[in-house]
């Protein structure tokens, strides 16, 4: 969560550049899930790693719906229950959305960084 927020604030730095640059100003989204994967290395000449699983597949659907809701990071109620939260994030409240490949909805939450203290450059990004 600390390195979205701060490749966020990099990109934020930097965006009048990046936009005289390349015409655009950045924007990341990202959805934060956990569980088992499969890992595989593939291919003859030129390998890579390769990851699959339900867990992949459920991160990369709550992606989409991070995207559909216009927020910019997302956490699945499973990972949720599973870690301590940071003390500089908020967690807004729960949206409960079925993924494409379950039958049974799934509860994401919104995460955001607490208002910054004064002399730092954190945004506040209110519910």
């Amino acid at each position: 969560m600390r390195c979205f927020f701060a490749i966020q604030d990099v990109l934020d730095a930097n965006a009048e550049a990046y936009e005289n640059l390349f015409g655009v100003r950045p924007r990341i989204r990202a959805s934060l899930h956990g569980g088992p994967v499969i890992v595989s290395a593939c291919g003859d000449t030129k390998r890579s790693i390769v990851y699959y699983g339900d867990t992949m597949n459920t991160s990369a659907r709550l992606e989409g719906e991070a995207k559909r809701l216009e927020k910019d990071l997302v956490i699945s109620s499973d990972l949720l229950q599973a870690i301590q939260m940071p003390s500089e994030i908020t967690v807004g409240n729960p949206c409960e959305v079925t993924l494409r490949g379950h039958d049974s909805p799934t509860a994401l939450f919104a995460l955001s960084r607490r208002s910054s203290m004064p002399g730092t450059n954190e945004q506040s990004a209110e519910e």
